[in-house]
């Protein structure tokens, strides 16, 4: 999974388990080590991976179920690209804002960057604390499980739509858990051009093993 955009991990979930493929997948992830673009030290650290304008789109075989009538609930994994989560959030105009968070991180350094890069978007939307779930930035089972148990999309009146702005795991952890409720739709955006950074393997790998317990 290291290796490409989340939307093919995603479309591969998809395929793999959605619709009955095979009874059990794995998935493979190292953690990166980032180098800091930002060459000032004085300056926070901030790491920049795409260049241009997000288009966002549903992820294949999870569009999700939509009525017009329901307001819009956005839940949102955020990393360290803010200003552009914030600007694909704002485009949407949601009526309601949740957050998937990646605390504990890799490094506490990346945690910091993550809020500081995503503060304006936790004000502008006046997120109150009970709308944040947090997992481990590298562990899609625990953002699953969290998701699972804090059910905070769990409201049939909503139209809900989970945006993949942050880790790859937590990625695959949505994914999982919109396979199991069926209703919210994945969305992933799309930049203009993938921006290549040098990033180095810190030696810690995740290996999840993802089995259909319903596969006949």
């Amino acid at each position: 999974m290291s290796t490409c955009p989340k939307v093919y991990a995603l479309g591969i979930l998809s395929a793999m388990l959605g619709e009955g493929t095979c009874k059990t997948l794995t998935v493979i992830y190292s953690e990166g080590e980032y180098e800091n673009e930002n060459s000032d030290e004085v300056e926070k650290p901030y790491y920049v991976f795409t260049d241009g304008k997000w288009k966002t789109i549903a992820v294949p075989n999870f569009q999700g179920v939509w009525n017009p009538e329901n307001n819009c609930h956005y839940i949102v994994s955020v990393g360290f690209e803010g200003r552009k989560t914030l600007r694909s959030v704002s485009e949407k105009d949601p009526d309601k804002v949740s957050i998937l968070f990646p605390r504990p991180g890799f490094k506490q350094e990346y945690v910091d960057t993550a809020l500081s890069e995503n503060h304006r978007l936790f004000e502008k939307y006046c997120i109150p604390e009970r709308n944040f779930v947090y997992a481990h930035a590298a562990d899609a089972i625990s953002a699953w499980r969290q998701l699972s148990i804090k059910k905070i999309d769990k409201n049939l009146r909503e139209n809900t739509y989970f945006l993949c702005c942050g880790t790859k795991p937590h990625a695959i952890g949505i994914g999982l858990r919109a396979l199991n409720a069926s209703y919210p739709f994945v969305c992933y955006n799309i930049p203009e051009e993938h921006k290549f950074n040098d990033t180095f393997p810190s030696g810690v790998f995740w290996k999840y093993v993802i089995t259909d317990l319903a596969f006949i």
